[in-house]
């Protein structure tokens, strides 16, 4: 009657279970554990008795500090718990898997004096750096933990380096509390996003604009235009843009679709977009085409470059044709990078 499959003991055996446990740790030095999944113990009929001793017992039998989480909160746990990580990343991608209940979760932790913790998240082979930084900037935020997980398919990741030293790097100026109220405030929103710089040993907050735009599919007459125009400014230094394009809705495709950036550059897309996928472009010549999981579907390379953006204004244009049975709308993201802000020295 569990969906893992698990073996309830009873009340003897569940100690015995504990006893193996602590004999491990003891054996090995293991030094953090999570109970997990340990409501098991209800099926002795004994309620939050169980649920406790056998917790309890584990904790009692260890000869060595070792730092205990878990998946549920109860009360007696605040003799021997040191955190609770809930969040969990099977269920979306990387940013929206369980994204509310990670975030509710930080104000349940603060109240009831336990350490933030994000959850787990899970790195792929296709997982991005600024995918894995989005994290990172919502832990320096709430000063969180967080769970990484990383399997041997993961180890294939062209990024994972870059991903290695960004985790590095945002640790250290999280650790040593680099980041003021304001910042942290700013961090904690999820829908900002920012990176970490690092130059001749010293850190910098570069705030990333992001101005986005709707783009309604729309099946108009013949010779009509179906593009639409915005206009965006560009407010710090000349550079590159980052533009998204996701497909929001739960069926149909938008085809053939083009940008024009100041009404002198002109990029075709070379693939139809789907419900549920999303495109990003940025400056090497390249697109990449992810699924409504966040995994890459495949790279795409372009006619040209995006163009590099002075500071100023600007004019986007998107035109995505489609017909009546596909009722997409799109959003369509620019990021632009804001300035640095110095954070102090790492050492």
């Amino acid at each position: 009657d569990h969906p893992y499959k698990v073996f309830f003991p009873d009340w003897d055996l569940q100690k015995l279970v504990a006893q193996n446990i602590a004999r491990f740790i003891n054996q090995t030095g293991a030094d953090q554990m999570d109970f997990d999944g340990h409501e098991g113990t209800f099926a002795t009929g004994m309620g939050d008795l169980s649920f406790n001793t056998f917790a309890e017992d584990v904790f009692r039998l260890t000869d060595h500090p070792v730092v205990f989480g878990s998946s549920r909160d109860n009360h007696y746990f605040w003799h021997f718990n040191d955190y609770l990580n809930w969040g969990e990343p099977w269920y979306g991608s990387f940013r929206q898997s369980q994204t509310d209940t990670r975030i509710a979760n930080q104000k349940f932790y603060e109240d009831n004096y336990l350490p933030n913790m994000l959850g787990w998240f899970l790195i792929t082979a296709q997982t991005s750096p600024e995918d894995v930084e989005w994290m990172l900037a919502r832990a320096a935020g709430y000063g969180a933990g967080y769970a990484l997980v990383l399997r041997k398919d993961a180890l294939s990741n062209p990024a994972l380096q870059r991903i290695t030293k960004l985790i590095g790097l945002w640790t250290a100026a999280q650790r040593k509390k680099m980041f003021d109220p304001e910042q942290k405030a700013w961090l904690r929103d999820v829908n900002n996003e920012a990176r970490l710089l690092s130059t001749d040993g010293v850190c910098y907050l570069q705030r990333v604009r992001k101005v986005s735009f709707t783009y309604d599919a729309r099946v108009l007459q013949p010779g009509q235009p179906t593009s639409q125009s915005w206009d965006l400014e560009n407010p710090v230094s000349a550079q590159v843009p980052v533009i998204v394009v996701s497909a929001q809705g739960d069926d149909g495709h938008i085809k053939s679709a083009v940008f024009d950036i100041d009404n002198s550059f002109h990029l075709p897309i070379p693939v139809p977009l789907y419900a549920g996928q999303s495109l990003v472009l940025n400056d090497n010549g390249f697109a990449r085409l992810y699924d409504k999981k966040g995994r890459l579907i495949k790279q795409i390379t372009l006619d040209q470059n995006l163009p590099l953006w002075n500071v100023g204004r600007h004019t986007l244009t998107f035109d995505g044709p489609t017909d009546d049975n596909s009722p997409v709308t799109l959003k369509i993201d620019v990021k632009l990078a804001d300035k640095n802000e110095a954070l102090g020295r790492l050492n």
